[in-house]
């Protein structure tokens, strides 16, 4: 683990600890980390690529507990690696886990003691998503084969929704939005639901209003912009940008310029990584991609989507970290 300086880049502490990993995956991917860490507090947590927590200070990088998540579960790490990014609710961190009762987790933040445990589902690829459901917060998490919702301070469960993929390879993280429409998608003959969920006296309602095989997230991220939802739409080879009508599940336009990529939306545009290391500027419209720039920044897989802190863009490949100022074109650090 390692802490950098924002503005320079300059290391700050770094923490080292043992955490195995040898799957079908590690020889292409290696054995790093998948899932993005978590900030709470004065605690830094991360999860290894075989599913060990770590929570760190992170003021000085100094370990302050351990908790296995797949202990006596080996069954619950997936050829690729545990990849579910934590969460934070309250004083607790929520993430997936896997397995008869233990699918999802929550863990006290201050000791990593375990709060609850609960659910038989196995684990996906993808991360929870905690969103506001008419004013009372709902866990959305998507596993192995399904989407489901729960309570996220008892984890009780309040709506279940099968979703198969082959492989059980559902990967992107679910996208909601104002109007109550939750967007999945997932490759491997998955595909995609816009999902609309309510809160009735205490009930969470599930309306499927639309599912596609047509559209189909691999390993990326979407983002949602107003009534439209972008993403790089494909599996294995071409996977151009397409943008998505999140009403009906209609496919608006593609662009086949821009390669697969993660994105960011951010004041109406969005900034697009590929997976060749290519930063891209642009703005969608009604009919199509208008890109303002574009530049080589990175070598290939790229696949680690960038962070915006202010003007400041943070991205990464598998060797190098960079930070460049979006604020002023002549300068970036």
């Amino acid at each position: 683990m390692i802490a950098l300086e924002a503005a320079t880049g300059q290391t700050r502490w770094e923490s080292r600890y043992k955490a195995p990993f040898n799957d079908t995956c590690s020889q292409q991917l290696g054995p790093a980390p998948r899932a993005a860490p978590l900030v709470i507090g004065d605690r830094l947590v991360t999860v290894s690529a075989g599913g060990l927590m770590n929570a760190f200070d992170r003021r000085i990088g100094t370990r302050l507990w351990t908790y296995d998540l797949v202990a006596g579960r080996p069954d619950a790490v997936r050829a690729c690696g545990y990849s579910s990014s934590p969460l934070a609710h309250k004083d607790r961190i929520i993430t997936t886990a896997g397995g008869a009762g233990h699918g999802v987790v929550s863990l006290d933040a201050a000791t990593g003691r375990l709060v609850w445990q609960t659910q038989d589902f196995d684990n996906g690829y993808s991360s929870p998503v905690l969103i506001d459901l008419d004013g009372g917060p709902e866990l959305v998490v998507f596993t192995f084969g399904e989407v489901a919702g729960l309570d996220p301070d008892t984890g009780s469960l309040d709506w279940r929704l099968a979703h198969p993929a082959d492989f059980g390879v559902n990967v992107a993280m679910p996208v909601w939005g104002d109007d109550h429409v939750l967007f999945v998608s997932s490759a491997y003959n998955g595909g995609s639901r816009g999902l609309r969920l309510a809160r009735r006296d205490g009930v969470v309602v599930v309306e499927e209003r639309w599912s596609s095989k047509r559209i189909r997230i691999h390993f990326g991220n979407a983002v949602r912009l107003g009534a439209r939802v972008y993403l790089s739409n494909g599996d294995f080879g071409a996977a151009p940008l397409a943008a998505i009508d999140v009403a009906t599940g209609e496919i608006a336009w593609r662009d086949r310029s821009v390669a697969r990529c993660t994105l960011i939306g951010t004041g109406g545009r969005l900034i697009l990584l590929d997976e060749d290391g290519t930063l891209a500027l642009a703005t969608p419209g009604d009919t199509g991609l208008t890109v303002h720039a574009k530049a080589p920044i990175l070598e290939s897989q790229t696949w680690t989507p960038p962070t915006l802190s202010g003007t400041t863009l943070y991205v990464r490949n598998r060797r190098d970290i960079l930070a460049l100022d979006l604020g002023n074109p002549a300068t970036s650090r």
